[in-house]
């Protein structure tokens, strides 16, 4: 199943409501579901480039985006153009060995 990160920065407005965050990132997790979308893990990632990054798993492509649009259209956080491919260290050796054969 397909691994994405999405990098996610808060708006005005999602900052003067930022104590609400918990509660939005639950029901983040919620919609991602009725969507097909499993919110794997959510980070805060203070002093770095963005506010945080979700990662998500899915069958493709198209639940991530339909959760990415839900999300983005509540005003709260602006979402980074994409959805990054994540993959985990032994499966990309794994691809890599039996890419060469």
């Amino acid at each position: 199943m397909p691994r994405g990160v999405i990098l996610v920065d808060y708006t005005n407005q999602g900052r003067r409501t930022i104590k609400d965050s918990p509660d939005r990132a639950e029901a983040a997790k919620a919609e991602a579901a009725k969507l097909g979308v499993q919110v794997k893990d959510i980070f805060y990632t203070p002093g770095g480039p963005h506010d945080r990054a979700i990662i998500v798993e899915a069958e493709g492509l198209e639940p991530i985006n339909k959760f990415r649009s839900r999300i983005q259209s509540l005003g709260n956080v602006l979402l980074c153009t994409g959805t990054y491919s994540a993959l985990s260290i032994p499966y990309s050796i794994w691809t890599r060995k039996s890419e060469r054969g």
